[in-house]
């Protein structure tokens, strides 16, 4: 099998929605799990980012060293049976440190997953083929923060006795049973190998080609970690500050959550791939991050729901912008053959410092501010600021070497 067709891409997709579903249990639950583990801000952003994202990282990479020869949708399986059964551990713990083992167990599970995804894809990673991979990974997110939402308002009716368990563990616990129907899928079809037999394909090849190519790497990597540490900073914090910007309950606040992403995450992430044909990447990162701050503003110095409410659309359109044009941009910078490599590493290292900066920083922040009802607003405004400003300049001022580079590798 050469690479996937239109109807294993499709599965390709559901399988990243599910895997950022399982990651967005712990985010939408965060104003219950504060009350229930007696949490601070900062807690709450260790455990939505560092935890996850740094052992993340270091699986990431031995994946990228590796000279793997099985097939990407047996990887991929293999990858929803151990993120599956982190979900379990999460759903199941009674202290907060059991939590985190199980965050730190999901970021493992999900290390190989993307990479995995590309290289299945084939020579053809088409702009708009990659655009589809990260709608599915924002309607998983938005998945789990409507079913949480739902959960939680289960909860609080007269149908809370139909719960075995509290809401936020089932939460976790639903999504066991798609995982496993898609993990039999992937086992089942298979799809084309990881490397070719040959050297070009790990990732000490692909970090000598990145060496040589630092001009148009560095700034664009930078840009890269910048935009989405935006993003997440605020996939971590909307349903908290929602529940504090505009009184609503956490039920409530899930359920918005996930409407606002379903409506404008895949405007971001597919407008990202139609435009991309006709806008450079760097510049779409730019224009991500300058809405971005505009549209925190708007969440921070506006001290209306429907402000908030519009901020965090906008918010989530300039994010799957962003973060989409990251992934689109990275893949002309590197030959066919060390693309899956590079993107193991993007993930191992921009990822690692987006999740383990952006979600803590904020919550370090509003920590700070304590007894200061809009102090969580005001710390994503100061953390969104700093790096769409980064973002904007880096993206911009390295926006030459990139064009060079990638064409370059067009024409070779």
């Amino acid at each position: 099998m050469s690479g996937f067709s239109r109807v294993p891409v499709a599965l390709l997709s559901a399988t990243l929605s599910l895997a950022y579903a399982d990651r967005a249990v712990s985010v939408a639950t965060a104003p219950v799990l504060g009350d229930r583990f007696g949490l601070g801000d900062a807690e709450l952003g260790f455990l939505n980012g560092a935890a996850l994202i740094v052992p993340f990282a270091l699986a990431s990479l031995a994946f990228g060293l590796g000279r793997w020869r099985l097939q990407t949708g047996k990887v991929m399986a293999g990858c929803v049976v151990v993120w599956t059964s982190a979900a379990a551990v999460f759903a199941l713990a009674p202290t907060y440190e059991q939590l985190v083992v199980g965050r730190m167990l999901m970021g493992v599970g999900q290390a190989a997953l993307l990479p995995a995804a590309v290289a299945a894809l084939g020579p053809a990673s088409a702009s708009g083929r990659l655009s589809w991979l990260t709608v599915g990974s924002a309607l998983g997110r938005s998945g789990g923060l409507l079913t949480v939402g739902a959960l939680l308002a289960i909860a609080t009716s007269s149908a809370a006795a139909f719960l075995p368990v509290a809401a936020w563990r089932a939460s976790a616990l639903v999504m066991l049973a798609p995982n496993l129907v898609v993990a039999v899928l992937l086992w089942r079809v298979g799809g084309p190998r990881l490397g070719g037999g040959d050297e070009g394909s790990r990732a000490r090849d692909a970090l000598a080609h990145m060496g040589r190519r630092l001009a148009a790497y560095a700034p664009f990597l930078t840009a890269a970690a910048a935009i989405l540490i935006v993003v997440q900073s605020v996939g971590a914090w909307t349903p908290s500050l929602l529940v504090r910007a505009s009184g609503l309950t956490p039920a409530q606040a899930a359920s918005a959550a996930g409407l606002v992403v379903l409506v404008g995450a895949p405007v971001g992430h597919l407008g990202a791939g139609k435009l991309s044909a006709r806008i450079a990447a760097p510049v779409m990162l730019a224009v991500a991050a300058g809405g971005a701050m505009v549209n925190c503003a708007l969440i921070a110095l506006v001290a209306q729901p429907a402000a908030a409410m519009a901020g965090l659309l906008g918010l989530v359109i300039c994010g799957g912008l962003g973060a989409a044009s990251a992934l689109i941009g990275l893949q002309p910078l590197a030959p066919t053959d060390l693309r899956p490599s590079v993107t193991a590493i993007y993930l191992g290292v921009v990822t690692l410092i987006a999740y383990a900066v952006g979600p803590l920083a904020t919550g370090l922040l509003s920590d700070a501010m304590d007894g200061d009802a809009s102090g969580l607003g005001k710390a994503l405004l100061i953390v969104v600021a700093i790096s769409g400003s980064v973002c904007m300049l880096t993206a911009l001022g390295g926006f030459k070497a990139w064009r060079e580079v990638a064409g370059s590798e067009a024409r070779s």
